[in-house]
């Protein structure tokens, strides 16, 4: 099921930025602006984390964003039907390790946020305003929400083990 909802996020928003490139002149900034998406994914989560309080993301509109999401509430309802034991953070060593998925989710997201704005802007430049404003929309839904739900869930698990978190 987790899967099945990030395919479809991710046809849908990739979608735009795919399409946009196909009718491009020339590839070459296309690689140069995945490069530089590349090099962000080695930045660390905690220089970007905005705020090491749950609330700040929930006034964001977070919770309604984490039920549609991989590992969502609404996913994980649904797996906790046929197996209620199901847990995203596991045993004494579930926090560490659920640290650094959000890290590794964190850094995805932020290459791609890089990709997706400098596409953005570019074909803008270009003259293309339909896929600029395609690329955007899809680009809060595709990356900066999934980014403040991973700085969100890191927050939380501070919180809860006592760790800082910036």
């Amino acid at each position: 099921m987790n899967q099945a909802i990030n395919f479809f996020w991710t046809t849908l928003c990739f979608g735009p930025v795919i399409i946009c490139w196909c009718f491009a002149d020339s590839l070459a900034p296309c690689y140069w602006f995945l490069a530089v998406g590349f090099l962000c994914l080695f930045i660390p989560m905690r220089w970007l984390q905005l705020s090491d309080k749950p609330a700040f993301y929930t006034g964001l509109g977070i919770k309604l964003f984490r039920k549609f999401v991989q590992n969502g509430d609404y996913v994980n309802r649904a797996i906790r039907k046929s197996n209620p034991a199901h847990r995203v953070i596991k045993g004494r060593q579930g926090p560490a390790s659920y640290m650094k998925t959000l890290a590794m989710y964190h850094a995805y997201h932020f290459g791609c946020l890089v990709f997706f704005t400098l596409t953005a802007i570019h074909a803008f430049i270009q003259g293309q305003y339909l896929f600029a404003m395609l690329i955007i929309p899809a680009n809060t839904l595709y990356n900066i929400y999934p980014i403040f739900l991973q700085q969100y869930n890191r927050a939380r698990v501070a919180k809860v083990t006592g760790r800082q978190t910036i």
